[in-house]
């Protein structure tokens, strides 16, 4: 999806510091080292959220699914 939208979305993994991701080739890594974005948010291991350029969700998958998230890219940018 990230080659797909160049230039309009970017996309990082935020993950807790217990876990470990394998690097992913244009995505971006970053430690929610103290958990605040799993607290404030309900998130869950394995849940996959996009936040909006104002700060909103926009979109929250638990567990994640590319398909329903592409569905929901594709309906965005028209």
């Amino acid at each position: 999806m990230r080659k797909q939208y160049v230039g309009l979305i970017q996309a990082y993994a935020l993950v807790h510091p217990d876990f470990e991701l394998p690097a992913i080739e244009g995505l971006s890594i970053l430690s929610d080292a103290q958990n605040e974005f799993g607290r404030l948010y309900g998130a869950t291991r394995g849940s996959a959220y996009l936040i909006r350029p104002d700060g909103y969700v926009g979109y929250r998958g638990e567990p994640f699914d590319a398909a329903r998230l592409g569905e929901h890219l594709k309906l965005v940018f028209k």
